[in-house]
């Protein structure tokens, strides 16, 4: 037999028993952690209380930073849309900016350069630059 596969048939032989081996061990640990139980009888590790302990607080964590200051945001910009008046100078969403001449229940006349008038929807109006007095 050439030397060459005489060494490839051993070496398969010893990966053989290396992997044997290890599939002992894993079965091993797998029945002593099986067999290890916490004081309720539960299995060890996370128990069911301590995982909805948990997962309410990852809810309020998301709550509080992203969700609040979302609402937040919100309630402002639409405080900024009930309180616009005339002579107010605004910026659409779309970046155009005007000055207020006219305001209804859910539109807006703004005066873009000159005479140049465009009726927006007021959830359009972003932002206010009126000088603060």
């Amino acid at each position: 037999m050439h030397p060459i596969i005489a060494n490839l048939i051993l070496a398969a032989a010893q990966a053989e028993q290396v992997v044997e081996t290890a599939g002992q061990a894993v079965t091993e640990t797998a029945g002593a952690a099986a067999e290890q139980t916490t004081e309720g009888g539960q299995p060890g590790g996370f128990g069911g209380s301590t995982f909805w302990i948990m997962m309410i607080l990852l809810f309020g964590v998301m709550w509080f930073f992203m969700i609040r200051p979302q609402r937040k945001q919100q309630k402002e910009a639409e405080n900024f849309r009930k309180a616009l008046k005339k002579g107010d100078k605004v910026v659409t969403v779309g970046g155009i900016f005007g000055e207020i001449v006219e305001v209804n229940e859910t539109t807006a006349l703004i005066k873009v350069d000159g005479e140049t008038k465009l009726r927006v929807a007021k959830a359009g109006l972003q932002k206010d630059f009126t000088p603060q007095q």
